[in-house]
């Protein structure tokens, strides 16, 4: 795709963003840069949500999808990972591991014309067919 085609379409931000620290004082985020982008030309408008719960992850993914949300064709996540996953909430529990598969699975067939950058360690450290098995599933670009 073209670098014009690319600056016309990437309109805005579609930010998901756990918790840094176990420490809920501290108040480490992304959400400073997202606001700082937005105030300069050409603008980059944002969506952020904070991320605690599985559940809240798998919603705003699948609103993230939604043709409502066109305008918004980059995803930005910011979590902490490790190979072919995403930690949501509390990692101490098994069920705040969000694999790569599960992610695709959520968005499948849905994310064309849409970029995904990962903002979390390790997630796409693996071996690069787990990656292209994500991309022809989801149909999106990813950028690290």
């Amino acid at each position: 795709m073209g670098r014009n085609l690319m600056r016309r379409r990437i309109r805005g931000i579609f930010c998901l963003e756990g918790d840094w620290e176990k420490d809920l004082t501290k108040n480490s985020s992304v959400r400073p840069v997202l606001e700082l982008l937005s105030q300069f030309e050409p603008c980059a408008p944002h969506i952020y949500r904070g991320i605690g719960t599985r559940e809240e992850f798998d919603y705003f993914m699948r609103k993230w999808v939604q043709k409502t949300y066109d305008e918004y064709p980059v995803l930005f996540m910011a979590f902490h990972g490790k190979s072919r996953a995403v930690y949501v909430g509390d990692r101490r529990r098994k069920s705040s591991t969000v694999t790569l598969d599960e992610i695709a699975e959520i968005i499948a067939g849905r994310c064309e014309d849409r970029i995904i950058h990962f903002g979390t360690c390790s997630t796409l450290d693996c071996d690069s067919r787990h990656i292209k098995k994500f991309i022809r599933e989801t149909l999106s670009l990813i950028h690290i």
